[in-house]
């Protein structure tokens, strides 16, 4: 991501956590847990994570988020909600190998960072 997208959400963080919080809270059910069910326990990387509202889901429901994204006031964000939180590239994950057992839809979900960071 160029330095301007990300100075861009830097500077609007907040704004996007206020206006994006009711998205969450009537996020169809259905969709998560089918989600859940299918992982289990395992460890999940919220990839461009923003202000984490798809975290705290998963997280309310007992499972372990890794928070990742290429702005840094949203991986403050991230961290003030309790969350291990990383400022990365997208495209160069900061894990060793089959670290992380889970990813959601992201346009990364076929890369080989995707292939090299996961169990399965």
């Amino acid at each position: 991501m160029d330095e301007a997208t990300i100075e861009a959400y830097n500077s609007q963080a907040k704004r996007y956590d206020e206006e994006t919080r009711d998205f969450w809270e009537q996020f169809p059910r259905v969709i998560i847990d089918k989600f859940t069910e299918e992982l289990g326990t395992a460890k999940i990387l919220d990839i461009d994570c923003g202000p984490c509202g798809d975290a705290v889901i998963f997280r309310d429901l007992g499972l372990e988020v890794v928070c990742l994204d290429a702005s840094r006031k949203m991986v403050e964000m991230a961290r003030d909600k309790g969350f291990e939180a990383f400022e990365a590239d997208l495209l160069s994950l900061p894990f060793h190998d089959a670290a992380i057992m889970a990813f959601g839809p992201t346009p990364l979900s076929s890369t080989s960072q995707k292939k090299r960071s996961t169990k399965h």
